[in-house]
């Protein structure tokens, strides 16, 4: 029974396995015929058939599948990518290219990342980077009878042969890409004119840049060495060639090519010559470019773009460079054009590195900045600051001379130089001062004080006098705040007013002056002698030898207790120290049988007077 139950059990697993073995089939079947017919809906085929396989809708990722763009080539047209794909918009135009950006192409498999040709509308690639691992003689980007191309910020590192190769490609721009690593060249061009190839970082390929084609600009580039073979009138400067094995450049069979701009060229990183006269960091002898051309590069720059060989806190390729702000400078001489700035100063200020004065208003720059105004604006530079501290004028009698009084400042940030001041009454059409014939000058922060003695005036009655400082405004004064900032009221203390009384030299009762003034005089030595006896009487009765007698005998003598009391409260208030006064309040002071209150007015007299007394 046993044996039984264990047979009908195995043959019911073996038909439970079998089942289980054709549902996986079928569900295999099923899965890969679903993706069969997603990939075929997405297949583009050129005439013969060949699969371009360009890459169907990006996930949030933006890992693309490489894909062809013709122009001439129904359905691989830019408009049908618009169409299609998210990652590719534009219209063709120079105002709104298409584009291509912010992507990843795994080319893993193919012979290309993306491949254009036959293509003359506006187009850009940015930031897309090449990965995977290519069949052979790959190429990253290709651009293949193209005009009006941008590749931009891309990476076409660690291809199986170019990172970017153009091809019969006119007017296209190559900047800010990096190419290493490729196994035979990290940019090429051939058959190709009018392209600019700027900026690309390309380290460790078999070359950096191949060229053979004609008219096209090299220019910014780190690079490990540039062939040039039968190819003409190239301009090829401002890079940096930086082989450890010395094959930084080579030129054959080729005419024309310039290795340097007006003033530049190259830095080579196996120049051996000297930068001593001048000493500007462009070398003194050519660079000879290897090969059978015979080209030179005339201006070779001595030093690595990265150092700061002046210490001036710009790096050299700015200094060398129209940097941001639009300046070559020196890059061994730290302030170019010796103002006292250096070059990085002169980059914060916006100043002309290679003019003391950038804006030619007779201040250098370093005084400019120093003192707050403004290096590049010709009216505002360092001025003075005129105003009046004081102004007053003297009593003045008809016909008597008098004085005018006051200081003049300067507070602005400049010395003020050749000051006029001129004091009139325009009432009586008088000037009462005027220093035009000696003009002085003043330093920042410096006061005159003025004293100006004047002949009388015979016009008795009150009238103006106005100062005026600088009057002709010969001096400027806009910009001398101590901050540098604006002074909206730059003239307005330049200018003060006070009034002037004129006395009549003779009185309302037709006195004479000498009258006047002797009867005045009389007057107040009556004043004076009538003072005198009133101070002689008052000292002779109050505080003389009079009335302190009769109150010192008056108060020793007296029986009536009233006058006793009388005489110790005037004694008491009388500072008298003579002998009898004294001896007087001694005796009312101990004397037990005296009234208390005399008693202690005594004692108290006697203290004031600084005598000590018994308790």
């Amino acid at each position: 029974m046993n044996i039984k139950f264990r047979r009908e059990n195995n043959k019911r697993i073996s038909w439970i396995s079998l089942v289980m073995f054709y549902t996986i089939l079928v569900f295999l079947f099923l899965s890969f015929l679903n993706v069969s017919i997603i990939q075929l809906e997405n297949k583009v085929l050129d005439e013969n058939g060949e699969d371009y396989n360009f890459n169907r809708k990006t996930s949030p990722s933006q890992i693309i599948d490489p894909f062809i763009v013709d122009d001439d080539d129904a359905g691989l047209e830019w408009a049908i990518y618009v169409m299609n794909y998210s990652w590719c918009t534009g219209s063709g135009t120079s105002e709104d290219p298409y584009k291509v950006e912010d992507v990843i192409v795994d080319a893993t498999g193919f012979n290309y990342g993306i491949w254009i040709y036959d293509s003359t509308v506006n187009f850009e690639l940015r930031n897309v980077t090449i990965i995977g691992n290519m069949l052979i003689n790959g190429h990253g980007i290709r651009l293949t009878n193209v005009k009006h191309g941008k590749i931009l910020n891309c990476n076409c590192s660690n291809t199986s042969w170019r990172g970017i190769y153009l091809e019969n490609t006119n007017n296209t721009l190559l900047s800010e890409n990096i190419a290493n690593d490729n196994q035979l060249r990290g940019i090429e061009l051939t058959s190709s004119s009018s392209n600019r190839i700027i900026g690309n970082n390309l380290e460790r390929n078999g070359m950096a840049i191949f060229l053979n084609s004609d008219n096209n600009t090299i220019y910014m580039n780190s690079v490990r060495g540039i062939f040039v073979s039968g190819s003409d009138d190239n301009t090829i400067y401002l890079n940096m060639f930086i082989s450890d094995s010395g094959d930084d450049a080579f030129s054959q069979l080729g005419t024309n090519n310039q290795w340097n701009n007006s003033y530049i060229g190259n830095y080579y990183q196996d120049y051996i010559g000297e930068d001593i006269a001048p000493e500007d960091g462009i070398g003194d002898l050519p660079y000879n470019i290897p090969g059978i051309s015979g080209e030179k590069d005339y201006f070779p720059i001595f030093y690595h773009f990265n150092l700061d060989t002046d210490a001036d806190g710009l790096i050299n390729e700015e200094e060398y460079l129209d940097g941001e702000d639009g300046y070559k400078t020196n890059v061994t001489n730290p302030d170019s054009d010796y103002d006292g700035l250096n070059d990085y100063q002169e980059w914060l200020s916006g100043t002309d590195p290679w003019d003391p004065d950038s804006d030619s208003d007779a201040f250098d720059d370093f005084t400019e900045v120093s003192l707050g105004t403004d290096p590049n604006m010709i009216s505002w530079y360092p001025m003075p600051n005129l105003r009046i501290l004081s102004f007053s004028v003297s009593d003045v009698i008809e016909g008597n001379p008098f004085t005018l009084d006051f200081t003049i400042q300067n507070n602005g940030i400049w010395k003020a130089e050749g000051i006029i001041v001129i004091i009139r009454c325009e009432a009586l059409d008088l000037t009462l001062y005027d220093n035009t014939a000696e003009a002085f000058d003043l330093e920042v922060d410096e006061s005159k004080h003025i004293l100006s003695d004047n002949s009388g005036i015979s016009a008795p009655g009150s009238y103006s006098l106005t100062l005026n400082v600088d009057p002709s405004n010969l001096i400027l004064e806009t910009y001398s705040s101590k901050d540098g900032s604006y002074r909206t009221n730059w003239e307005l203390d330049n200018s003060e007013q006070i009034g002037m009384s004129i006395l009549p030299s003779e009185g309302e009762n037709g006195l004479s002056e000498r009258d006047l003034l002797g009867t005045i005089a009389t007057v107040l030595s009556i004043i004076g002698g009538t003072f005198t006896v009133l101070g002689i009487f008052y000292k002779t009765v109050y505080t003389g030898k009079i009335k302190p007698k009769k109150w010192a005998k008056d108060l020793t003598s007296s029986r009536e207790e009233k006058v006793r009391f009388h005489a110790a409260s005037k004694l008491k208030k009388s500072k008298n120290m003579k002998k009898v006064v004294i001896s007087a309040l001694q005796k009312a002071a101990y004397d037990e049988t005296e009234n208390k209150e005399i008693r202690n007015l005594a004692k108290e007299a006697l203290k004031e007077r600084g005598i000590l007394v018994k308790d």
